[in-house]
């Protein structure tokens, strides 16, 4: 976890100086910083499934390349995942 709050730190501390960003006219910042049940829940499921498999997303994926038979299970876990995600939270019409 240091190792990403340390260059994120600075990204910030850099990001703070500047008017607008080199590739946009303007930052696109959420405005929320409200803490919901459902952020708590996600991020819950998240940290257990990283726990249990020992696999984030990102680096699962590369890991597919490296060991395919160890990571394949957890990516295909995750990409239903994703799956139900977006069956289950459709956008009210």
């Amino acid at each position: 976890m240091g190792g990403a709050i340390a260059p994120m730190t600075l990204a910030w501390v850099i990001r703070r100086r500047m008017e607008t960003p080199l590739a946009d006219s303007r930052f696109s910042l959420r405005d929320t910083r409200e803490i919901t049940a459902r952020l708590i829940g996600g991020s819950a499921i998240f940290g257990i499934g990283w726990g249990i498999a020992g696999l984030c997303p990102g680096p699962a994926i590369a890991d597919l390349a490296i060991r395919p038979t160890l990571a394949a299970p957890f990516v295909i876990a995750m990409l239903a995942g994703f799956a139900v995600h977006r069956f289950i939270d459709r956008p009210k019409i």
